[in-house]
């Protein structure tokens, strides 16, 4: 009987945990037309997080967050964690600047892959807070160029050699 009631408590209580873990949004990123991927977003709940896809190399030029304060209600934010991590704790590897509602973030060099933004803070009466994402795609080196002109030349020379009279 102990085991049973032991069960049936287990199980609710897992019920309830999953019913209140914050939700994960995919982010959808966008061409601006001048050469950047631009994704916005808006959440309510502390910890929430979201979601978006990078290229090796890519560059997230701004992550910014800006906490809403209206009448009374608002939403400070409290920590930014990039990819598991606190902004504050990333500093070493990018810029970090922050206030009590608005916090922004940017890093180079991002790694192929799936990469996550969650945002903590205390809401006030139903408030929000709003979010924006910038990622330039990475530049190719001048070596690049380079190699892949000579590497014509090569293919031009050897058509002109195998040409039959």
């Amino acid at each position: 009987m102990n085991f049973k009631s032991n069960f049936v408590a287990a199980a609710l209580l897992t019920a309830c945990a999953v019913s209140f873990a914050s939700p994960v949004t995919a982010l959808q990123l966008e061409d601006d037309g001048f050469g950047s991927l631009v994704g916005s977003f808006r959440g309510f709940f502390n910890g929430e997080s979201f979601t978006f896809e990078a290229k090796n190399g890519d560059s997230l030029d701004m992550l910014s967050v800006t906490g809403t304060e209206f009448g009374g209600a608002g939403f400070v934010i409290q920590d930014l964690w990039f990819d598991g991590f606190s902004v504050a704790s990333l500093n070493s590897n990018g810029a970090v600047s922050s206030d009590f509602s608005n916090w922004s973030y940017s890093v180079a060099n991002l790694k192929a892959g799936t990469h996550t933004i969650q945002v903590f803070g205390t809401e006030f009466r139903d408030a929000s807070f709003n979010g924006l994402v910038t990622i330039t795609a990475a530049v190719p080196e001048p070596q690049t160029y380079a190699l892949l002109l000579a590497g014509f030349a090569a293919m031009a020379f050897v058509s002109r050699r195998c040409k039959p009279d």
